[in-house]
């Protein structure tokens, strides 16, 4: 299995609802109910993981949430320290 599938998987559907978790989460549910093996392998990455697949799209949500708030605070700091 090709955990990065899953990932890019999860990154996109992420970036389609950037500001609605909850639309986000359902569209990739949606998803899942519609492709075996997609399913089977989110439950393998789960694991791997150590994510329940339950909580597993919101914590991946808001640890992509962090990341890219850490991002754009790095971005504005190198350019006040450029000032």
């Amino acid at each position: 299995m090709d955990y990065l599938d899953v990932e890019e998987q999860l990154v996109e559907v992420i970036r389609k609802f950037p500001d609605d978790e909850d639309s986000a989460e359902n569209y990739f549910r949606s998803l899942l109910k519609s492709d075996d093996e997609l399913q089977e392998n989110f439950s393998e990455w789960c694991v791997s993981k150590g994510y329940s697949e339950r909580k597993a799209f919101r914590t991946v949500y808001e640890e992509y949430a962090v990341l890219k708030n850490k991002a754009w605070e790095s971005m504005l700091f190198d350019e006040e320290a450029d000032l």
